[in-house]
């Protein structure tokens, strides 16, 4: 029986998502009917075996960018109660920007310039346009003709070969404060971007923009108003009043463009119109918000809104009577508890997120038939971290990375309390054990930006963290009556991420943005060694290269690392050489050694977990059966694999996993049990498992692989010992106190 000490001290505060872009919206305009007229509104990412590639990016209002890719799934295909699940599972986060606090995008734009890699850009509400530096992780300013004020909105367009616009074959279009469209421009070879043109004032703020084909643009002003311009012609060729009353003051939040060149636009009245792209009247109007619509975006014949009552709408066209397309309003999800504020289409998957936190996916083709998929159930976790001595009753301690400090933590645990493990021993699963103290907090570490990445050292004694411009570690002198002294122990010139101690506690290791593994002395940071484990990663696009993930092995002598999250490279830590390759079916979102043995474990996006032999580098068959059960169990409680904890000291390979919703506890040492209809009833338990029933089984005692389901969010869970095992949590409600509040509903039933 293992003790869980749940702990809720962890002050945790998500931040709202603002804006996405993504690397596959192609609209063509009416008019251009040839292949070669077709307008990409947003550039296409390739990889270099020619197959396109797809990413999502998603701007938090912390600073923090998140960049995720379509993956290719080769695991099984998962099948619940007959239902086929886990397909939205396929898109891996592969880049974590921190950001800076002060620079947070209201918008995003993929450019891809003539022949040059792709470039993420966003406008800011303080002026800047900026390039988000998926190599360095850090937003940098892209021009030096900034507009000073404002931006509420990108768009770009790459223009095709033999094509350009004042000498530029990329632009991107800004909706400024000052009531000015300005178009910036770039071509091949050129790093900055140069201000094209400046179109005249409009008495108003410009909210929206959107291009209507390669070389126009439609942007939507604060007065209601909507305004077509040629770039070429640099000319204005309608505007349009979207104004039905005079004393309503009406924003044109979003405008879109549909693939016959009728522009779609939300305003803040609740309405959804449609524009005729040529002559610019009024085709059709639907309000069907109760408050503002925030976000458009149009996918062939359908055209998705949201906006602050917090639901999604779709509308689609059925088809031409008398020469005129019919649009009707098809239904609605409302995934989401709080105000919509973005909506993004790619690859026939809508995506959608707002002051809730929560990244939403959707099929965009079965929008009302599937149920929406949560990427991200509860927003970005916090990196967590738990190091205590080996072999001793000491109380261990915890690493907390906050937005820009670092906490660290005091745990007491069951081994230092004889009252419970005599307790543990003789009571009953679900029993309370009572804690003669609470979590202390030891020290925070303020960094003043955003933290990359953080580690603590075996002993608690050692903090190294890493921000956007260098390495800092601190030293922790713990004294009487609980009192610590900080010290501030070595500092250098680099940026890392995946920070870690070796368990001696002799070096640091870390990877940069160069692909590269560094070993560091713990208490000088210097440079020790350096694997290149770039083979892999730099043959792949700048954009499309992903975070690697770093684990060291027990005895401090090996350092697994991923390549590209599909190769794992085990380094030898002690002769400073590559030890072995592995080849992994599947993208890999997390890696664990077991405790005892040399065992490398790996997490996928498929919810498989996979054990590999550390001397050989070749999967271990025998477990395939449990990993296989893992990923069906894991269907009941949904979300990704965030950690793996093995606990040490047992033959069994006894494992923990978590993610944000629960934990799965299985043991590989043991057969599994599978979840038959015939364990519940027949016919009476096909019934009960579409409310539930199938989650019960999977958490009944003696299940193998068992599901723990949370109420609250999970944002840690590890073996502290053989007995015991720590679970930080946070309430949601509590972690969602700085968010707006939503929109007060009238529900059919409340007074």
């Amino acid at each position: 029986m293992i003790a869980l000490h749940r702990s809720r001290c962890v002050d945790w505060r998500p931040k709202p998502i603002v804006c996405f872009a993504t690397t596959t919206t192609t609209t063509t305009v009416r008019g251009d009917r040839d292949e070669k007229n077709k307008v990409e509104s947003t550039s296409a990412g390739v990889d270099p075996a020619g197959e396109e590639v797809t990413l999502l990016a998603a701007a938090r209002a912390s600073g923090r960018v998140e960049v995720w890719k379509k993956t290719q799934r080769v695991d099984s295909v998962v099948k619940v109660h007959g239902e086929r699940r886990g397909a939205a599972a396929s898109w891996l986060k592969v880049k974590d920007v921190p950001g800076i606090k002060s620079v947070v995008c209201k918008s995003l734009a993929w450019v891809r310039p003539r022949g040059g890699q792709l470039k993420l850009v966003g406008g800011t509400l303080e002026g800047s346009l900026v390039e988000i530096d998926l190599a360095e992780k850090r937003p940098k300013k892209i021009s030096a003709d900034a507009p000073g004020c404002g931006i509420w909105a990108v768009d770009a367009s790459d223009l095709p070969e033999g094509e350009e616009v004042a000498g530029c074959t990329s632009l991107v279009a800004c909706a400024c404060d000052d009531g000015a469209l300005r178009v910036f421009g770039t071509k091949a070879g050129e790093q900055d971007f140069r201000l094209v043109q400046t179109y005249p004032r409009a008495k108003c703020r410009l909210l929206s923009v959107a291009f209507h084909g390669r070389t126009s643009v439609v942007v939507g002003g604060s007065d209601g108003h909507l305004s077509h311009w040629d770039l070429r012609g640099r000319k204005e060729r309608f505007a349009i009043n979207g104004k039905f009353q005079r004393n309503l003051d009406v924003s044109i939040w979003s405008v879109g463009v549909l693939e016959g060149g009728d522009i779609v636009s939300g305003d803040s009245s609740g309405s959804v119109r449609i524009w005729d792209g040529k002559f610019g009247s009024l085709l059709k109007n639907f309000s069907l918000h109760k408050r503002d619509v925030l976000s458009v975006v149009c996918h062939k014949n359908k055209i998705f809104s949201a906006g602050v009552d917090g639901q999604v709408n779709l509308l689609t066209c059925e088809g031409k009577a008398g020469g005129a397309q019919q649009w009707g309003f098809k239904g609605k999800k409302r995934p989401h508890s709080h105000d919509v504020l973005a909506l993004a289409l790619a690859k026939g998957t809508l995506f959608s997120g707002g002051n809730d936190t929560r990244l939403v996916s959707y099929d965009a083709q079965s929008f009302l038939e599937r149920h929406p998929h949560n990427l991200q159930a509860y927003g970005e976790v916090p990196h967590i971290q738990t190091a205590k001595k080996k072999g001793s009753d000491s109380a261990a301690f915890m690493l907390c990375q906050q937005l820009d400090a670092v906490e660290v933590w005091q745990i007491q645990t069951i081994d230092q309390d004889s009252a419970s493990r005599a307790k543990l021993a003789k009571g009953r699963e679900g029993q309370p054990l009572e804690s003669n103290s609470d979590p202390k907090l030891l020290a925070v570490l303020s960094s003043g930006s955003n933290i990359h990445s953080s580690a603590l050292s075996p002993d608690g004694t050692l903090v190294v963290y890493s921000n956007m411009s260098s390495l800092h570690l601190y030293s922790l002198s713990h004294q009487n009556e609980g009192k610590v002294g900080v010290t501030k122990a070595a500092s250098a010139k680099r940026q890392l991420q995946n920070l870690q101690f070796t368990p001696n506690g002799k070096f640091v290791v870390g990877t940069n943005h160069a692909s590269e593994c560094c070993v560091l002395e713990a208490n000088t940071l210097k440079e020790v060694h350096v694997f290149d484990t770039a083979a892999a990663s730099l043959s792949q696009p700048l954009a499309d290269r992903s975070d690697e993930l770093l684990c060291v092995s027990p005895n401090s002598d090996y350092a697994a690392v991923t390549s590209h999250r599909r190769v794992i490279l085990v380094l030898n830590l002690a002769k400073r050489s590559l030890h072995g390759v592995i080849k992994v079916e599947g993208a890999v979102s997390t890696l664990c050694f077991e405790r005892e043995t040399n065992m490398l474990l790996a997490g996928t996006v498929g919810q498989q977990v996979l054990f590999y032999d550390l001397e050989t580098c070749s999967r271990h068959e025998e477990f395939a059966g449990h990993g296989q059960q893992v990923a069906k169990r894991l269907n009941f409680i949904s979300g990704s694999i965030k950690n793996v904890s093995c606990r040490g000291g047992k033959k069994d390979r006894f494992v923990m996993l978590n993610t944000v919703r629960g934990l799965c506890f299985v043991n590989f040492g043991k057969p599994t049990k599978e979840l038959g209809v015939r364990e519940g009833g027949g016919h009476q338990n096909r019934k009960r498992s579409r409310s539930g029933h199938g989650l019960q089984l999977a958490a009944r005692e003696g299940q193998n692989p068992r599901i723990l389901p949370l109420e609250d969010p999970c944002l840690f869970a590890c073996f502290l010992g053989e007995a015991s095992a720590l679970i930080v949590e946070c309430p949601w409600l509590k972690a969602l106190r700085d968010v707006p509040k939503p929109l007060q509903r009238k529900v059919y039933g409340m007074a």
